[in-house]
């Protein structure tokens, strides 16, 4: 079934969804919040495109497989990767968690090395979370612009 601009923008006006869920896993909160998205300009742009299946049913600017793809890859990527990124992370900080911990009794006087170990391993997960977040952020954005460059729609 084709889906006409009329359609799309009748469902984008429904797409009101706002709120998060909590990954256990990635223990992290996942936001959903469909208003903050331009998405009637993300119709505009796909249905002012020319059709590209009339023929071949493939389409032939690539801006369309580029959001699903790139949509895919994130739905189906993200969870493992960011885990594998969390555990690759862990064990670097964990190896470098002496040094840390003398720099930070170095730096602060007030700090014996018993409140720097503390203090270290209460702000462990956040370091973890957030290094782990930069990564998979920089890996995707990566992943998109070459398929932008690969299907000629990259933006110059």
């Amino acid at each position: 079934m084709r889906l006409t601009r009329a359609m799309a923008m009748q469902m984008e006006g429904k797409m009101n969804a706002q709120g998060s869920f909590l990954d256990d896993d990635l223990e992290e909160f996942t936001a959903i919040d469909a208003s903050s998205s331009d998405y009637q300009a993300e119709i505009s742009a796909l249905f002012d495109a020319p059709d590209e299946f009339v023929e071949t049913g493939d389409p032939l600017n690539g801006s369309a497989a580029v959001i699903d793809i790139s949509y895919h890859y994130y739905q189906k990527n993200r969870k493992p990767r960011m885990m594998a990124i969390r555990e690759e992370l862990k064990t670097k900080f964990e190896s470098e968690k002496e040094g840390d911990i003398a720099d930070m009794v170095a730096e602060d006087t007030s700090l014996d090395v018993d409140a720097a170990t503390v203090k270290w391993e209460n702000e462990f997960p956040n370091r973890v979370r957030q290094e782990a977040q930069l990564m998979w952020t920089t890996e995707f954005d990566e992943y998109v612009v070459n398929l932008q460059n690969e299907y000629g729609v990259a933006e110059q």
